[in-house]
């Protein structure tokens, strides 16, 4: 990965060549299914070597999770749909930004963290504040839990974590009312009543990646922005894809049904027709997929669909006057509305944002959830409640503007054991000649855009490599 890095923040900004060394054996038709981070980073691989790529994008929208709308001033910002950030670890999008010329916008800022428990603001911004966080138990349960995360992170290895729930490790490690006090309703905040069944082997990989960023004297890990929103980096790969012959960006278009022919090539049937390629790549959710392909084994299939996955929901509010002084709000109260609160303004500048403080409110949410049919104003409403609860700044008469937006599907489930999935979807071939590139398989590391690009990039070089192989 380091040496991709390197590699990438070596060439010369903007859409050229990488010098990557080409793979020989001719070029190759490759579909992709979705225009996400993931996806967009296989076309850039595929193109950069001179293969024939159609992105297949359904939304109308490329950039999936990571994308994000025009503030509507004129001034080129944009807000993320879905809050974002990166870490110093996060080398493949850092690599990305820089490749892309954008390394002047990525700014860095001091975590300003906290919880919301027992009715007040804990912060949780330097290592010590655990000691100081009340409501994970007495000053022994606060030392136990605090020995027993730097054990997680200790673990050189994930895989003997797979098989432990995250409640099973801290009651071995002898910290059952910290876990009970913190992660248990953070858990259930993220993924339900399946929460309880997350593997420890998923909160490694969440304190593993923050590991290898640097803190500041304080102890702050530095969290990086890109001014102007992330989708400036999306549009940027995207021109960058629109202007090669070999690319061919088809947004709007919805895949109807993916065919095998006998493992010899794929069709892609749209509404405008059927299209017959080498090879697909497809990156949208396994559930989606195995609805669309056809002549595969049944079996796996319906193991496809099994597969679970959390919606999100998420009001973004802009405010004439600040909310909290924290940039980031992990909220612990069952009575609450939200599982987190973001000030966005509170990390970055908001004098790009017109002057308006700007707050995400979210939350993850079970397929079917009420909530994402409701009316943003019934959502406002009873996020409003909460928020006076919580804040005494809150002002509803605050609100400048405010929008909804929802994603269906959001995160995978991860249960106890799900490395072995991931391993059985490792080589990303159970389907013949399309190969899989699902958040599902960014595991035990935490799901982000740096994560989903590598996965992209790391599939479009192996199905590369094996259509050089049997071309030659």
């Amino acid at each position: 990965r380091g040496m991709r890095a390197q590699r990438l923040g070596n060439s010369q900004a903007g859409c050229g060549a990488t010098g990557v060394s080409a793979i020989r054996a001719g070029p190759a038709r490759f579909a992709v299914l979705g225009g996400g981070a993931a996806g967009l980073a296989a076309a850039w691989e595929l193109a950069e070597q001179g293969h024939a790529v159609t992105i297949y994008e359904r939304s109308g929208v490329f950039g999936g999770l990571a994308s994000g709308f025009p503030l509507g001033d004129q001034s080129g910002v944009f807000l993320d749909k879905f809050y974002h950030h990166i870490f110093r670890s996060d080398t493949d999008i850092i690599a990305l930004i820089h490749r892309m010329g954008l390394a002047h916008r990525l700014e860095w800022h001091a975590d300003k963290s906290c919880i919301f428990a027992h009715g007040r603001e804990w912060a949780l911004q330097r290592p010590w504040d655990i000691l100081r966080c009340r409501p994970i138990g007495s000053v022994a349960d606060r030392l136990r839990f605090a020995y027993a995360s730097y054990r997680l992170q200790s673990a050189r290895d994930w895989r003997h974590l797979d098989s432990l729930t995250c409640g099973e490790f801290y009651k071995e490690a002898g910290a059952e009312n910290g876990y009970r006090n913190f992660w248990s309703p953070l858990l259930a905040a993220k993924f339900g009543r399946q929460g309880q069944d997350a593997p420890a082997a998923f909160l490694w990989g969440r304190i593993v990646a923050r590991r290898g960023s640097n803190s500041d004297p304080m102890g702050r890990l530095p969290i990086g922005y890109l001014r102007g929103g992330f989708q400036r980096l999306i549009d940027r790969v995207v021109d960058c894809l629109a202007g090669r012959a070999n690319c061919e960006l088809r947004n709007g278009e919805t895949v109807q049904e993916v065919w095998l022919n006998d493992f010899s090539s794929v069709s892609v049937r749209t509404a405008r027709g059927v299209f017959e390629y080498d090879w697909v790549i497809s990156t949208i959710p396994l559930t989606i997929l195995a609805g669309l392909v056809k002549g595969a084994d049944p079996d796996l299939l319906n193991e496809l669909r099994s597969v679970e996955y959390m919606a999100a929901v998420c009001l973004i509010l802009r405010l004439n006057e600040r909310l909290t002084d924290y940039y980031w709000t992990n909220v612990l109260d069952p009575e609450l509305s939200m599982g987190v609160v973001i000030e966005h303004t509170n990390l970055v500048p908001i004098e790009d944002y017109g002057a308006t403080h700007v707050v995400y409110v979210a939350n993850y949410l079970p397929q079917g959830h009420p909530w994402l049919r409701a009316k943003l104003n019934d959502i406002f409403a009873i996020h409003s409640d909460s928020l006076s609860r919580m804040y005494n700044r809150w002002k509803p008469k605050s609100v400048v503007n405010m929008r909804l937006i929802r994603a269906g599907i959001a995160t995978p489930i991860y249960r106890r054991g799900h490395g072995r999935l991931a391993a059985r979807l490792a080589q990303c071939r159970p389907l013949g000649r399309i190969w899989l590139a699902d958040m599902t398989q960014v595991y035990p590391e935490d799901r982000n855009m740096s994560h989903c690009i590598r996965l992209g990039a790391r599939v479009a070089r192996m199905a590369m490599a094996e259509a050089a192989a049997r071309r030659s």
